[in-house]
Parts: structure tokens; sequence; C-alpha cells
């Protein structure tokens, strides 16, 4: 007989696309938080032109897209939880 655990997770990783937190924003901090999506995007159009292997990239996000999704749809992040055994995340 083997004895049952109950896991819950500390290590979530789950929140919105970072565009979506806008609205919570005290406006007083909205255009600090533009000028930060748009240097992130400036980056990550760097890392795309030069230092990304696009063609991995692609492959890997198709691969993984619906996973990823539990980052930030609840419904998806419940079947990952299931999936891995883990009954709750705080």
């Amino acid at each position: 007989m083997s004895d049952r655990y109950l896991v819950i997770s500390s290590d979530t990783h789950a929140g919105l696309p970072n565009e979506q937190y806008r609205d919570w924003l005290d406006p007083e901090y909205r255009e600090r938080f533009d000028a930060y999506l748009e240097a992130r995007a400036k980056l990550a159009e760097s890392a795309r032109q030069g230092f990304l292997n696009e063609e991995f990239a692609e492959e890997w996000q198709a691969e993984n897209a619906e996973g990823l999704r539990g980052g930030w749809d609840a419904a998806r992040r419940d079947k990952e939880l299931d999936a891995d055994g883990v009954a709750g995340e705080v």
C-alpha cells in the first residue's frame, strides 16, 4: 500500500499577458507602463532579428501553445494542474 499526498504548488507562473494589466494600474503609472511595454517589444524584436532561431521558436510555440495558454486561461490552467497531479496553487 502506498501513501497518498496532497500536492499544492507555490511555483506558479500564471498571469495575464502583460498588456492586459494596464487597466488595473493607477492612471498615474500608465505612461511608464506603456514605455515599459514598448521597450520590451523592442527587445523581443531585436532577439527575433538576430539572436533567435526563428524556425525553432515557431515550432516550439506551435507545439506548446495549448499548455502556454494555461498562463492566463484558468480552465486550461486547471487541466495542466490535473495532468501534473497538483491539487491547487498559492
